[in-house]
């Protein structure tokens, strides 16, 4: 039996070190992916996140200085349409769903997707002193909205 495990965390920050770990990962049955390299058409970003990490039997998710691209809050509306209770398995997201329903990125929605469906989530926070991307530079309202996504999770991980 093939075990999924997908990668999360922002391109421009870590795609180095995503490589890097995707290759360190690879068994002949274990399949390792991250955003790029699956493709399914004909759905939202959101809908082909939610439909490829319910396969996945881990998330191993990285938390840096990067939120990524955030969701277009059409794409969360229709994803809370189909989870009704989506705010109330994950109290934590209530208020920012609630106020701010786009303030939430992609890469952010790929740990949340696991924990929701009850996929193993491995979260991890990078040194501010890690190494990223040659390329990657970092922004203030990322890295802010990044701190949020961080306290989240503690906030989330200390109410189980």
């Amino acid at each position: 039996m093939t075990r999924k495990v997908f990668l999360s965390c922002v391109t421009k920050e870590f795609a180095p070190h995503r490589e890097k770990l995707a290759h360190d990962l690879q068994m002949p049955n274990v399949k390792v992916e991250w955003q790029e390299t699956f493709v399914e058409t004909g759905h939202t970003t959101l809908d082909k996140l939610d439909s490829y990490i319910q396969g996945c039997h881990a998330v191993i998710h990285l938390v840096g200085f990067a939120a990524g691209s955030l969701a277009l809050t059409p794409e969360v509306k229709g994803l809370l349409d189909k989870y009704p209770h989506f705010t109330e398995r994950l109290p934590c997201l209530k208020e920012v769903l609630e106020k701010a329903p786009n303030s939430i990125s992609y890469t952010q929605w790929e740990a949340w997707l696991a924990i929701y469906h009850g996929i193993p989530c491995l979260v991890y926070r990078a040194e501010a002193s890690a190494p990223r991307a040659s390329t990657f530079v970092e922004d203030a309202e990322q890295k802010q909205l990044q701190e949020e996504h961080w306290n989240r999770l503690r906030t989330m991980r200390s109410e189980e």
